[in-house]
């Protein structure tokens, strides 16, 4: 493996680390009480929380899914070459994630300056950089074991005619 490919695998595993450990800190507001849900929804100028138990469900879903996501990477973090395929199918959720999130601060159904465009961009930007990372990864561990059987082949013809 050469340094370029070690560096990029380096590169995405930090970044599927560090994108877990985040999302993973979700987990304690999936028992968050109400009473601090609703604290933190006036508190980032949201107004009055919603009444009744639908408000509540959505709010600990997302709590557990972005924690069941961040579970996820930090085990994709392990072996990204290994687990390819559903680390470019993350890397494609994110960036959609992304895009939604910036579409809704751009449409009014989220503030855009200091909730939608800082969550929106990062989440479009770690899916992106995700995908590049992975994609130049596998280009390049293709263009290693290219190089390692010519390699072999040119020590295998030199030895036959020693």
């Amino acid at each position: 493996m050469n340094r370029w490919t070690n560096m990029a695998l380096k590169l995405l595993r930090l970044l599927l680390l560090v994108n877990g450990l985040v999302m993973a800190l979700a987990a304690p507001a999936v028992l968050l009480p109400r009473d601090w849900m609703a604290a933190i929804y006036a508190w980032l100028g949201l107004g009055r929380m919603p009444d009744g138990p639908m408000f509540v469900y959505l709010a600990r879903s997302l709590s557990m899914l972005y924690a069941i996501m961040g579970v996820i990477c930090l085990v994709l973090s392990a072996d990204p070459p290994r687990y390819r395929p559903p680390v470019i199918a993350l890397a494609l959720g994110l960036a959609a994630l992304g895009c939604m999130v910036i579409g809704m601060g751009a449409f009014g159904e989220l503030p855009l300056w200091h909730w939608a465009l800082p969550e929106g961009s990062l989440a479009l930007a770690c899916g992106l950089a995700i995908l590049l990372l992975a994609r130049r990864a596998a280009r390049l561990e293709k263009a290693d074991a290219r190089n390692a059987d010519k390699d072999l082949a040119t020590k295998g013809t030199k030895g036959t005619k020693g």
